[in-house]
């Protein structure tokens, strides 16, 4: 079981994997506003939670958000930038690999394993890095409704296109009606292990 020394332990590296020069921007469509555990994940891991370091797009349909939310990051002093879902539960001990793989996109996964199993599919937009040049030789657009496939193929085919890698690292649960027996089960396991072993203010 994770005790809360190691997600101090944890918390204490991820602080030194980011240098907080990213941009992170969060797609919150339909509800407008994101999750708290995105933004205290995004603390956690070294990135100031201002206007500058991070921005919201609330936009639909989803291709136009993603574009969207592209075209403002590229116009920001930003090299290195994040993109997340609204909904998404983001936990320290789960993406620990997510700031420190190699890869010019990198997601985390969720869903099912069979989904994940077909190399063609192996890419999500809930929650992905990437770099300025790697969107600038992509598009746009980078993502286009209608394509064959879903809307993370559409973006994936260009990566693929241009030649640049696509590595799966870390997994983040989806606060959904079908995932909600995981995400409580998830959510218990660390509250009982805040109530044996609190993690101090810090």
């Amino acid at each position: 079981m994770t005790t809360n020394a190691t997600v101090r332990k944890e918390l204490a590296s991820l602080e030194k994997m980011t240098t907080g020069d990213l941009r992170a921007t969060i797609l919150t469509h339909p509800c407008g506003f994101a999750r708290p555990e995105i933004l205290l994940w995004l603390a956690a891991s070294g990135v100031p939670i201002d206007e500058e370091h991070v921005d919201t797009v609330c936009a639909a349909p989803h291709a136009d958000a993603l574009n969207l939310a592209i075209e403002c990051t590229l116009a920001s002093r930003f090299d290195e930038c994040l993109f997340v879902e609204h909904d998404l539960l983001c936990w320290p001990k789960d993406l620990e690999d997510f700031w420190t793989v190699d890869g010019d996109g990198v997601c985390a996964r969720y869903g099912s394993a069979e989904w994940w199993a077909k190399p063609e599919r192996a890419f999500h937009l809930g929650l992905w890095r990437t770099r300025r040049e790697v969107l600038e030789a992509c598009g746009p657009p980078w993502a286009v409704e209608g394509e064959p496939g879903c809307l993370c193929q559409s973006l994936a085919r260009r990566f693929r296109a241009a030649s640049f890698t696509i590595t799966v690292a870390g997994s983040v649960l989806h606060h959904r009606p079908a995932c909600r027996a995981e995400v409580a089960a998830h959510t218990r396991a660390h509250a009982e292990a805040q109530a044996a072993d609190p993690i101090p203010s810090r």
